[in-house]
């Protein structure tokens, strides 16, 4: 295990060349041995000079560029990431934390050849570990020979997504004086020669993200012998991808925050009092935000300010604000100077807020200057403030420290704080239009983070502007359909849910397939925040199956003579499902083209049944905002019968 706490550079490593055959000659298999037999000694050696003039040059940018880390206290100048990594778990479900890998039992299935999905939250530390990654696979070079090419998704152009993943690493890792020839590279990912990172491939812009993620798998699928890592926000695309193996991110345990909270460079009577606080009970009470590293991180930052702990996530980014804006030095406890621009917190507020708005709807999170220049004078424009932008951009730098600087860019000091502000600015919205902003923030990218706090702040809106309207034109669109024929259940398939998995065992429903921005996506999200027993849920194996099972519609007389049932158990395979507390179930991946089949079984009720559910669910909801209209009535009535 490498030594997380080194605060020195990282360790001059031999050279490329030397590396590559000193694991040829050391290995009996492996990638360096396996190339070196199928070339010859003499040819490998030369194909490692080759390579070592090829992707030293990134083997060096990647070390430099993973071994520092900036973060929300650290504005003028990064840290070591060894001083500040702190091993995190990973479970094979994300529900279910029975089967844990931590963090280096990842990084040695990798080298064995391993392809993995990393999943997890906002601020859980896919970033971190990924860099931690990729220096762990950089020091056993040496011994593994492979050459580890680590690429941030995000810098990827549109012109660039629309080639091959192997082109896109081939250009983008490679010296321009001594590329080696696209042959030698192929050949060299069959034989495993390299091991892929892919940090937060979420962070790709929504425009192309699909194509990147195709390319991804059609990558995995050409080259089985090289290992894989990919970093992503919980997404059902990205984590269906066949050939990796999925892990989520754990909540950290008191005793991982506690050491978080002690290798930042803060004031130490601060981070002590909230430590012992941590130990007394206050993790406990709070777990749910607390064992997430940047929210621990934030509530360092607020403790000082105030003892008390926000209950909901938008008000750990409310409390983050606050202090940032009126932040003193955290390691030398003195306030800074004021404020370039001079504005009171809330128009900075206001300005800040369309920004993120703004840059969030076009999946921006890194600007030149002159581009960020030009966003926050249309900002305070758009904002009725007066200000000039020069002094806003430095106030979001240096003064609030909400941006910081980036090599050649300007990015968020955390994209979390672009979606909260962004749903800040959703929350308060006014006009007519509404409902598309609340559809942007709920279609844009991978993540619900935004969504969810914009139903924090303002549930309301959210309701009467977009989800009642959502399912009054699904019920409309679906009010006439005979779910009990063939025509009209293909239809209600393909309305709602692309595609369902039928376990082979039972006969019943456990799992969808559901494709953003469709009604299936708007079921989720409604069981996430509303009614925890709506929609999909009223398909899966929650109810009576009649006593069918799928064992036994093979032998049904009347289901078995139909030829879309007979290509239905052509493509039966095994699948994990999170509720399931055995992995690897044989699973039926069924569609509306099997609805001839289908009919005969419980599926038409049970899509009867989410119809009704929602039609009672948007009763529910009309009723709700009636009798509050009603009740806001009644006291303006009183007050004015008192003026009188």
């Amino acid at each position: 295990m490498i030594d997380a706490s080194s605060q020195k550079a990282e360790n001059k490593m031999p050279t490329l060349e030397n590396a590559l055959i000193t694991a040829a000659a050391k290995q009996a298999t492996g990638p360096a041995a396996t190339l070196a037999q199928k070339l010859g000694t003499a040819a490998y050696n030369k194909v490692a000079k080759q390579f070592a003039k090829t992707f030293s040059g990134h083997l060096d940018s990647s070390q430099n560029r993973c071994s520092r880390v900036k973060n929300i206290l650290y504005r003028d100048q990064s840290v070591y990431l060894r001083d500040q990594y702190v091993n995190v778990n990973f479970g094979l479900s994300r529900h279910h934390s029975s089967m844990l890998l931590t963090d280096v039992e990842v990084a040695e299935q990798t080298l064995n050849g391993s392809k993995f999905c990393i999943s997890g939250t906002a601020g859980a530390g896919k970033t971190m570990f990924m860099k931690w990654l990729t220096l762990f696979f950089i020091d056993v070079l040496p011994s593994s020979g492979r050459i580890p090419l680590f690429l941030e998704l995000r810098y990827l152009s549109e012109l660039e997504a629309n080639h091959a993943l192997s082109d896109i690493l081939r250009q983008k890792t490679s010296s321009q004086r001594g590329m080696i020839s696209n042959d030698l590279f192929v050949e060299a990912l069959k034989s495993g020669q390299f091991i892929i990172v892919l940090d937060a491939i979420d962070e790709v812009h929504h425009n192309f993200r699909d194509r990147v993620v195709t390319a991804i798998s059609d990558f995995a699928r050409l080259y089985p012998d090289c290992p894989m890592v990919l970093s992503t926000r919980p997404s059902d695309q990205v984590e269906s991808l066949q050939e990796f193996t999925v892990v989520h991110t754990q909540p950290m345990s008191s005793t991982q925050i506690v050491d978080v909270l002690k290798r930042l460079a803060y004031d130490q009577d601060v981070k002590q009092r909230l430590i012992s606080e941590l130990n007394a009970g206050l993790f406990s009470r709070h777990s749910e935000f607390l064992s997430n590293p940047l929210l621990a991180t934030i509530m360092l930052l607020t403790f000082d300010h105030s003892a008390d702990i926000p209950t909901k996530r938008s008000s750990f980014y409310k409390a983050a604000f606050e202090t940032l804006y009126q932040r003193h030095d955290a390691a030398k406890g003195m306030y800074r100077r004021g404020h370039y621009a001079g504005l009171p917190m809330d128009e900075f507020e206001r300005v800040f807020s369309f920004f993120c708005y703004r840059t969030f709807s076009d999946s921006n999170l890194e600007f030149s200057n002159a581009e960020l220049l030009r966003l926050f004078r249309e900002a305070a424009d758009i904002s009725d403030v007066d200000a000039r932008a020069e002094d806003l951009v430095k106030d979001a730098i240096e003064s609030v420290c909400l941006l910081q600087h980036e090599g050649l860019d300007i990015v968020f000091v955390h994209r979390s704080f672009q979606e909260y502000f962004t749903a800040l600015f959703v929350s308060r919205y006014k006009e007519d239009d509404l409902r598309e902003l609340i559809s942007q923030v709920y279609g844009i990218g991978y993540s619900t983070l935004a969504f969810s706090m914009l139903v924090e702040l303002n549930k309301q809106s959210v309701e009467t502007s977009f989800i009642m309207p959502r399912l009054r034109e699904w019920l409309s669109d679906t009010q006439r359909i005979r779910i009990n024929t063939k025509s009209g259940l293909a239809k209600m398939i393909d309305l709602t849910w692309g595609s369902f998995d039928i376990s082979f065992e039972t006969g019943d429903v456990v799992g969808c397939y559901i494709d953003p921005g469709t009604m299936g996506d708007t079921f989720s999200t409604i069981e996430d925040f509303w009614d925890d027993n709506f929609g999909s849920n009223a398909i899966f194996a929650t109810t009576p199956t009649g006593g069918r099972s799928a064992s036994a519609l093979q032998a049904d007389p009347v289901i078995s003579r139909f030829t879309s049932f007979k290509k239905a158990l052509t493509r039966t395979l095994v699948r994990e499902h999170e509720d399931d507390e055995e992995a690897g179930e044989k699973v039926i991946f069924v569609s509306a083209e099997d609805a001839e089949w289908l009919i005969h079984t419980p599926l038409p009720e049970r899509l009867a049944n989410v119809r009704l559910a929602a039609k009672e669910f948007v009763d529910r909801l009309e009723r709700k905002h009636t009798e509050r209209k009603s009740a806001i009535r009644r006291i303006r009535q009183a007050a004015q019968s008192l003026d009188r």
